[in-house]
């Protein structure tokens, strides 16, 4: 997910009413509207059926499954600000794939809380999780079903992965606790957007936006794989690029408040 869509979303706050995202009962979809007693259930079960998931595979493998709870329920508490829903009865193949990726991200976090005597373990999972961002992306494209719902679901799950990989990176002595601050700077970003209405406002186009947040996760994938201090250096030029982007945004905001 680029990082100019992680950087707009501040938008869900709907303090705009122009650029605030739609009421659910405003989607439809094949020219005939859903109702939310159709919706809601779909999404509900969708993200209970990945939490499962997530949990069962960490038991099989003798990790502690509650860091899993964790996950999905920040995940769920951040999408349900954005309102989006299912245009139709089902969620889909992308958001389905979207939903898998957020068991991966469970699992991760039990390896932050527990690490597995495997030491490659963290790799391998993350590596999928990584490939799969991307499979689910190319699927929707593919088959036009691009929608509001996987938008979101992709744009927070991006927000936690920095945030997992980031605690597994530092968990695993593969870089210091300075390697934390990334995955808090979008979560900052939204809320400075609270007080500050200039915070909330469109940001313009700028193409190395789109690259910083897949650079970052693909390099804290690839610290988990090297030794010290490599995995360190690695971390430490990523959090520069994605620390460079965020401040030119808050400046570009800043200077036209």
């Amino acid at each position: 997910m680029p990082c100019q869509q992680l950087l707009i979303s501040p938008v869900v706050f709907g303090a705009d009413s122009d650029r605030a995202i739609p009421r659910p009962e405003e989607r439809v979809s094949g020219g005939r509207r859903h109702p939310l007693a159709i919706r809601i259930p779909v999404l509900a079960a969708g993200l209970g059926a990945a939490l499962t998931a997530g949990v069962l595979v960490s038991v099989a493998l003798g990790q502690p499954w509650w860091p899993v709870l964790v996950v999905f329920g920040a995940y769920a508490l951040v999408i349900w600000p954005s309102r989006a829903l299912p245009a139709g009865p089902g969620l889909g193949l992308a958001n389905t794939i979207t939903l898998g990726r957020g068991a991966l991200v469970g699992l991760l976090a039990t390896f932050a809380w527990a690490p597995p005597a495997e030491p490659m373990l963290p790799f391998a999972v993350a590596a999928v999780a990584y490939v799969l961002d991307y499979v689910d992306g190319f699927i929707a494209k593919a088959t036009g079903s691009a929608s509001e719902l996987g938008g979101a679901l992709d744009m927070e799950l991006d927000a936690l992965v920095v945030v997992v990989l980031s605690a597994l990176v530092w968990r695993l002595d593969h870089a210091g606790i300075w390697i934390l601050a990334g995955g808090t700077y979008r979560y900052l970003f939204v809320l400075a957007g609270v007080p500050w209405a200039w915070m909330r406002r469109p940001l313009e186009p700028f193409w190395p936006r789109r690259y910083t947040c897949g650079l970052m996760v693909g390099c804290l994938v690839l610290a988990l794989a090297v030794s010290p201090p490599l995995s360190a250096w690695i971390c430490v030029a990523a959090l520069g690029v994605l620390t460079a982007s965020f401040a030119r945004d808050v400046h570009w905001l800043w200077s036209r408040r």
